[in-house]
């Protein structure tokens, strides 16, 4: 679905949240999980994403990057990709 929305000009980097200024990245990294499957799922996600083109630099309204969200949560398996 993310493909064929990409291919008719969606953008990936889009602010999903205007008053805190998070693209899905910053929402993805900064998300708190119960489920280890859950979890792994948004691994894949992001990597998805990251592998077409979101950017990972992005800094939110308050000057956060996915990096900065993912190192604060502690998510020691996401923190790799947004390094990469």
């Amino acid at each position: 679905m993310i493909d064929l929305l990409l291919k008719y000009g969606a953008n990936i980097d889009v602010r999903i949240d205007s008053k805190l200024g998070y693209t899905i990245l910053m929402k993805l990294a900064s998300t708190e999980f119960l489920d280890d499957e859950k979890f792994e799922n948004n691994v894949e996600i992001m990597e998805f994403l990251i592998e077409r083109g979101a950017d990972k630099n992005i800094k939110s309204n308050q000057g956060e990057s996915a990096l900065d969200f993912a190192k604060k949560m502690n998510w020691e398996h996401i923190i790799p990709v947004l390094e990469k």
